[in-house]
């Protein structure tokens, strides 16, 4: 059960961390025009490894329970 709580804990965390990396992308690329699309969409990219690592990570974990 402690094994879960702490996954479902790290499963927001990583959450989080990727929306605040696409809002920040998002700012600085509508707003601020302070990055190029090419960084723009490098930050997208990001933000999605990280959630997919997280995808992988999980389904790892629930096989081990």
């Amino acid at each position: 059960m402690a094994k879960k709580i702490k996954i479902e804990r790290e499963i927001e965390s990583q959450i989080r961390k990727a929306k605040k990396l696409l809002k920040d992308a998002l700012k600085d690329y509508v707003y601020d025009k302070t990055i190029d699309k090419v960084e723009f969409l490098k930050r997208l990219t990001d933000s999605k490894n990280t959630i997919d690592e997280l995808i992988v990570k999980v389904s790892n974990e629930g096989q081990e329970v």
